[in-house]
């Protein structure tokens, strides 16, 4: 059996539904490129399967799900996961995310491996819920990781015309 995408959006499940859903998600996610849950009741622990797996996924989105604490460490692990990707995998494609919650120094760490891969493949990363102590704690991250930049342009470490640039959006709590 082989899916390349799974997309849960505004499903809401019976604890007892879900217990026997998680056993059949290995299975079922274990080829997915695309992954997307919104607006459904899992928790994290039920989503651990994607970090578990170690799955090579081009585009996650997780957003208005999963809502407890442990959101940033999914997100965080997953983040660091396609960093450990970006020098272990001979990638030509992309890769993309869009997420509510993690942690500046997840998102710092996963800069730091795109900018020191040997291979840096093209990505788009969205976080939502950043304000402007989210921000502030981020460039904190990145002045103690010596990440050097111009105008919040971050170069690549080994090749002189990869860069990301990183925008910010007071008014809409959010990163890109």
């Amino acid at each position: 059996m082989h899916h390349d995408a799974l997309s849960l959006k505004n499903v809401h499940f019976a604890v007892e539904e879900i217990e026997c859903l998680t056993r059949f998600l290995p299975a079922i996610v274990k080829t997915c490129k695309d992954v997307s849950v919104e607006h459904s009741n899992f928790t994290v622990d039920d989503l651990r399967i994607f970090v578990n797996l170690q799955i090579e996924m081009s585009h996650f989105r997780l957003l208005d799900s999963a809502k407890d604490e442990a959101t940033d460490k999914l997100n965080g692990d997953l983040l660091q996961i396609v960093g450990r990707q970006f020098n272990e995998i001979d990638r030509n494609s992309s890769f993309g995310a869009e997420i509510d919650h993690v942690s500046p120094e997840s998102v710092c760490d996963f800069l730091k491996s795109w900018l020191r891969a040997s291979n840096p493949f093209f990505f788009n990363l969205s976080v939502f819920n950043c304000d402007m102590v989210w921000m502030t704690r981020f460039m904190e991250c990145c002045f103690q990781a010596d990440l050097q930049h111009q105008y919040f342009e971050f170069a690549s470490k080994t090749h002189s015309s990869a860069h990301v640039k990183v925008c910010f959006s007071e008014v809409n709590n959010f990163i890109e």
